[in-house]
């Protein structure tokens, strides 16, 4: 079947939803799974972060760290492998409405956006094995979370990527420049500032696009990604698990102009305050994108013009050309400079 001319239109720009996972989307995954085989994460994980962070380690590398360490300090058939954290991620409990959102709001949004790319992602600071085959994870764009290593029996046995609360800043840039886990793990420059573009080959940047995101997240880890989108134009909200006092006052402490716009129950239900005031920011971003790729095509239509008039100016030095009469003795001109 010929595809229709909505997909054959190169897409305007696109709208990114991000989650946090653990206390976004779920309960800890980390603690329940520690739970589930045999270990007390109140004894077993608490008090080594507390020693790493007065060691001076990062919160990924003390993260990753404990989780390696306790791993194997376990007796073979409770040790973390990568065939358990899958297993366990696929049978995780996730808040309300969370297991059929992302195909829900990618259905509803690209029939209202039809020329916006939409994409939902998950950008945890959890372990990616297990984040990945939870229900969310398997519906998402994109999963960005650590990175482990096994040995042959698949067991865990290091780890090489960790992603802190400040690398989800990086995510959240790397999602602007198109850019994605895969790709980023190949050549960390690919979503870096300019001044470090010189490690990256033109033809693996993305073309320029109008890119805007909503964050989501319970307050955690979620501080710098959130101050990231306020600094670019972007929205956030904070979630907290329903009923949870605690995680309610949590959230609510970020709702601040230069973090979240809201703290809500983490239902993901049709009908929810969140999917409301997501419909809300979804719309004030995506008549942003509209407007910034209008604004695009105007600007590369007008360096189009110049270009063609400044290679007919050097054709014809000494003769005005303008407008149409650019454009009518461009063809000559080219020829004229190539021959």
């Amino acid at each position: 079947m010929e595809p229709d001319s909505a997909e054959k239109k190169e897409k305007a720009g696109v709208l990114a939803i991000v989650y946090d996972y653990d206390g976004t989307r779920a309960q800890d995954s980390t603690n329940a799974f520690v739970k589930a085989h045999g270990g007390d994460p109140v004894k077993d994980l608490f008090p080594k972060y507390v020693e790493n962070g007065q060691n001076g380690y990062s919160v990924g590398v003390s993260y990753s760290t404990i989780m390696v360490d306790w791993s194997k300090s376990q007796p073979p058939e409770n040790r973390i492998s990568k065939k358990s954290l899958a297993a366990f991620g696929a049978s995780l409990q996730e808040f309300p409405g969370a297991e059929n959102e992302f195909a829900r709001k990618r259905a509803e949004y690209e029939k209202k956006y039809p020329d916006l790319e939409v994409k939902f992602v998950i950008a945890s600071t959890g372990m990616k094995d297990l984040v990945a085959n939870t229900p969310s994870g398997k519906a998402a764009d994109e999963v960005w979370a650590s990175h482990f290593l096994y040995d042959k029996q698949g067991d865990m046995a290091g780890f090489n990527r960790p992603l802190d609360p400040v690398g989800k800043v990086e995510v959240l840039r790397a999602i602007r420049k198109g850019v994605t886990p895969e790709e980023l793990s190949t050549n960390p420059f690919l979503s870096a500032p300019v001044v470090m573009n010189s490690h990256v080959r033109e033809s693996e940047r993305p073309p320029a696009k109008p890119t805007h995101i909503v964050y989501v997240g319970d307050g955690d880890t979620d501080g710098y990604a959130m101050e990231e989108c306020s600094r670019s134009g972007d929205m956030s909200l904070a979630v907290y698990e329903p009923g949870n006092d605690r995680a309610r006052q949590k959230a609510e402490k970020m709702v601040r102009p230069d973090l979240a716009q809201a703290a809500l129950p983490a239902d993901f239900s049709k009908g929810s305050s969140f999917d409301l005031a997501l419909d809300q920011m979804a719309e004030k971003l995506a008549q942003k994108i509209h407007a910034e790729a209008a604004e695009l095509a105007r600007s590369r239509q007008k360096d189009s013009h110049t270009a063609e008039a400044e290679v007919a100016q050097r054709a014809f030095p000494g003769k005005q050309l303008t407008g149409a009469a650019t454009r009518r003795e461009n063809s000559q001109a080219m020829e004229t400079t190539t021959s």
